[in-house]
C-alpha cells in the first residue's frame, strides 16, 4: 500500500467527486444521488451554515433516523471544520439535554418526529424559551450556547429555521466564503464528537479526528476489498460509528455507493438488497438474524452479497456465509475510542479463521495484551486487557480530562477495557469479552461471551447472556437469559442437561430466564446493565417465594 497521505473529509470527498461525478453515492427510498449531485449538496449547506455563523470548531448536533440529510450534514460540518455531534434516536429529554449541554452545541439538527415519537415536543421541553424566540437568536436557560434550531424539511416551527432555508442562503453565500474556510481546516482537527452507547449514565464525548475516522474507514474497506463497483447495504444507524464511519466512511474513500433506511426493518432490508442488487452488507450479530431468520427470507435473492463485516459470536459470522452469502465476511473488533475500528481478519482467511479470531492491526497502529492489574504486557495465547496505540486512538473525551487520563497512558497507549489474547500462530487478536463481563466463580474468571457463545450452539437458542449474580457460597454464580428461536419452547432443566455434557462445571449458569426481546441500546447493543437490574430482581423474588 502507498505512503498514507493526511487529508480533510472535504478533501477526500472532492477528489472521490472528481474521479466517479456519475457514480452513485447514496440510494436512500426512491433517491438515486450520484456523488457530483451530492459534492453540490453538501457545499451549498456548508455555504448556508457559514451564512448562519457556523464557523470551525462550532458543535452542530444532529438528531435523526438515517436519511440524505444526515450525510450531507456530516459532510458539509467537516468541510467548515465545524464538530459533528450525533445523537442517538433513543435518547429522551434528559439524555438529549446532556449531550447538547456536554458537547457545547450552539446548533441542532432534527427531525420533528421519528418512529412516531415526537422529538418536538421533546425539545420544547428542554428549551420552551424556542416558541418565543427568533430563529437564530434562542436564549434558553437551560442550554445557553444553543442558538439555532434547523427542522429537516421545508415545515416552518416557532423558533426555528426549516433544512431547506439553510440550503437556499447557502445558494447566496460566495463560493470564496466555502474556499477560505475549507483552507482553515486541518486533518488532525476534530471531526465529531462519538458519544458512548449509552450503557453508562453519563455518556463521554469521544473527540475524533478528520484523519482518524477517514483512514479507519478506508482501511477497513480495503480488508473488505470494496470499489468504486460496489453497493454497500447499511442496517446500522448513523448516529453510531458503525454507521457513520466504518459504512459510510469505508463507501465514501472508495467511490462506492451506499443504500440505506431510515431505520432497520428486516423485511425492508430484505427488499433492498434485493431490488439493488446489494453487494456488500454490515451489521451487528441482530441485523442478520432477523434477516435470515424472517419467514419471507426465502422469497428474496440475496446472492448479490459476498463482501461485509459482521460483529458477533462465531456462529453467527458462520451463519452469515452460509445462509446469506457473504463468502467475503469479515470478523471484526474496534471501539467508539478507536475511530473505531482496531483489527479485522482477512477476505482470504479461512472461515474457520474468520470465525475465531478477530484479525490484525491497521498499518501503523499496535495492539498488545496486558495484565489489568499490573499493567506488564503478557505473552502471546494469555488472556489480558486489549491496549491500542497509533493513529486511530481517540484525542481525547470532551472536557473530561481525568477519564482521558484513566484511558490513554502516558505511553499513548489505549486501555479499551476488554479482554483478549494473541494468537501465537498467527498473531491475530481474539477478542474474549468486557473485563465487566468476567465472572468471579469460586475463585475461578469465567468469560460471560464464552458462556453466550457456548449457548447459542443449542439449536433452540437464538440469543444468550449471561450476567453475574451474587451467590454466599461461590460469591458470583450465571444467570442466562435466553430468546429462543421462533416456534421454539425448552425448560431450565433441559439448558442445565446441555451445558453439563459439555463445559466445565463453575461454567454453567446457576440459573436460567427465557425472554422475548432484549433491552437495546441505540446502536443495538445489549444493555447488560438493565439484564443485571432484572437478574437482581429476579434472585431477590425467587428468595422471597
Amino acid at each position: 500500500m502507498a505512503p498514507w497521505t493526511k487529508k480533510t473529509l472535504g478533501k477526500v470527498l472532492e477528489e472521490i467527486a472528481g474521479k466517479y461525478p456519475n457514480q452513485g453515492a447514496l440510494i436512500f427510498k426512491d433517491q438515486k444521488i450520484s456523488y457530483r449531485v451530492l459534492l453540490e449538496k453538501v457545499r451549498e449547506l456548508a455555504k448556508g451554515f457559514l451564512a448562519l455563523g457556523i464557523g470551525k470548531n462550532d458543535k452542530v448536533s444532529i438528531w435523526s433516523g438515517n436519511c440524505p440529510e444526515w450525510i450531507c450534514t456530516q459532510l458539509a460540518t467537516a468541510l467548515i471544520g465545524a464538530v459533528l455531534v450525533p445523537v442517538n434516536t433513543r435518547f429522551r429529554t434528559s439524555e438529549l439535554e446532556y449531550i447538547l449541554g456536554q458537547s457545547d452545541s450552539s446548533t441542532l439538527i432534527l427531525m420533528d418526529s421519528f418512529l412516531n415519537i415526537d422529538f418536538a415536543a421533546m425539545l420544547r421541553e428542554v428549551c420552551p424559551e424556542m416558541d418565543k424566540a427568533m430563529p437564530g437568536r434562542l436564549q434558553s436557560a437551560r442550554l445557553p450556547m444553543l442558538k439555532n434550531i434547523i427542522f429537516l424539511g421545508d415545515k416552518q416551527v416557532p423558533g426555528a429555521f426549516s433544512f431547506s432555508e439553510i440550503v437556499k442562503q447557502g445558494g447566496s453565500t460566495p463560493d470564496e466564503n466555502l474556499r477560505s474556510s475549507m483552507a482553515r481546516v486541518q486533518p488532525d482537527d476534530v471531526i465529531m464528537f462519538q458519544y458512548t452507547s449509552g450503557t453508562t449514565a453519563f455518556p463521554k464525548g469521544v473527540m475524533l479526528t478528520h484523519d482518524g475516522v477517514i483512514r479507519d474507514g478506508f482501511c477497513l474497506g480495503e480488508r473488505q476489498t470494496l470499489t468504486a463497483e460496489d453497493l454497500l447495504f447499511c442496517p446500522l444507524p448513523f448516529f453510531h460509528v458503525g454507521g457513520a464511519v466504518i459504512s459510510a466512511l469505508s463507501v465514501l474513500t472508495h467511490g462506492a455507493c451506499l443504500a440505506f433506511l431510515e431505520t432497520y426493518d428486516p423485511l425492508e432490508s430484505l427488499k433492498m438488497v434485493h431490488q439493488e442488487r446489494c453487494t456488500a452488507m454490515n451489521g451487528i450479530e441482530t441485523h442478520f438474524l432477523m434477516m435470515y431468520q424472517h419467514p419471507d427470507f426465502s422469497r428474496y435473492d440475496v446472492s448479490s452479497l459476498k463482501k461485509g463485516w459482521a460483529i458477533g459470536p462465531a456462529e453467527v459470522v458462520r451463519s452469515v456465509y452460509q445462509k446469506m452469502g457473504l463468502t467475503k465476511v469479515l470478523n471484526v473488533y474496534g471501539t467508539s475510542e478507536t475511530s473505531p475500528n482496531v483489527t479485522t481478519t482477512f477476505v482470504d482467511d479461512p472461515l474457520e479463521l474468520r470465525m475465531a479470531f478477530h484479525g490484525l492491526p491497521h498499518a501503523e497502529t499496535e495492539v498488545r495484551i496486558v495484565d489489568p492489574s499490573t499493567g506488564e504486557t503478557l505473552p502471546d495465547g494469555r488472556e489480558g486487557e486489549i491496549c491500542v496505540r497509533g493513529w486511530n486512538v481517540m484525542k481525547g473525551y470532551y472536557k473530561k480530562p481525568e477519564e482521558t487520563a484513566k484511558t490513554i497512558d502516558s505511553r499513548g497507549w489505549l486501555h479499551t477495557g476488554d479482554l483478549g489474547l494473541i494468537d501465537p500462530k498467527t498473531r491475530y487478536l481474539k477478542f474474549t469479552g468486557r473485563s465487566k463481563d468476567m465472572l468471579r466463580v469460586g475463585g475461578e474468571n469465567v468469560s460471560a461471551m464464552e458462556v453466550e457463545s457456548f449457548l447459542l450452539t443449542h439449536p433452540k437458542v437464538k440469543q444468550a447472556q449471561v450476567i453475574g449474580v451474587p451467590d454466599p457460597r461461590l460469591t458470583e454464580v450465571g444467570m442466562a437469559f435466553l430468546e429462543l428461536k421462533e416456534g421454539m419452547s425448552a425448560t431450565e432443566e433441559e439448558i442445565l442437561a446441555f451445558c453439563k455434557k459439555k463445559i466445565a462445571g463453575f461454567k454453567i449458569p446457576r440459573y436460567v430466564t427465557f425472554v422475548k426481546e432484549f433491552p437495546l441500546t441505540g446502536s443495538g447493543k445489549i444493555q447488560k446493565f438493565k439484564l443485571k437490574e432484572q437478574a437482581l430482581e429476579r434472585l431477590e423474588d425467587g428468595r422471597k417465594a
